[in-house]
């Protein structure tokens, strides 16, 4: 999912951010290369320009004001396969085995948890549950952790969780930049 709008970043797109050289969608991209068989960049600005890493599909989120489930509602309709694991574009780091790890969850899916913080936009669910989303969201919900709840998502303790797993500060850029992380814009 890069769709946002980076509100907490004052505004800049996520996916252009550059960590070590290279953009956090390009890395994110290679991370999943190793574990998805197809990987769907979903956007939610129809006159993007955004260059896509190569073999990547694009999605367009229509209601890209309506949150990150609008988002997540995108790929999973243009998802082909049966199970989907969906990640923000602002992860840094994932574990290589994250979506064997989701897999614990439930038979429904899984969400990830690190110590007390959920990360529930880091999830593998069946495509199946775009259904069950698409009625959560018409009746008003936005809420991602009402929406695990509904989509009976479990959360599951992850391993190798990187204190990079979202770059949603300002605090969050320098501490990766402390971190030697060096992140800027490409």
């Amino acid at each position: 999912m890069a769709g946002g709008r980076g509100q907490r970043l004052g505004g800049r797109d996520k996916a252009r951010l550059c960590l070590q050289r290279r953009t956090v969608l390009d890395r994110l991209a290679g991370q999943l290369r190793r574990v998805a068989g197809e990987i769907i960049v979903v956007r939610a600005r129809p006159r993007d320009n955004l260059r896509l890493p190569a073999g990547c599909i694009r999605a367009w989120d229509q209601d890209g004001s309506q949150g990150p489930l609008s988002g997540l509602a995108a790929g999973l309709a243009r998802a082909s396969g049966h199970w989907c694991l969906c990640v923000p574009v602002d992860c840094a780091s994932l574990p290589d085995n994250l979506p064997a790890q989701l897999a614990r969850g439930s038979h429904q899916g899984g969400y990830a948890q690190h110590r007390d913080d959920h990360y529930y936009l880091h999830a593998l669910l069946p495509r199946q549950s775009r259904h069950r989303l698409a009625t959560f969201r018409r009746t008003g919900g936005r809420s991602a952790a009402n929406a695990c709840r509904t989509l009976q998502l479990a959360p599951v303790s992850i391993v190798g969780a990187h204190t990079a797993w979202s770059i949603n500060t300002p605090e969050e850029r320098r501490r990766l930049h402390w971190q030697r992380k060096v992140i800027k814009r490409c």
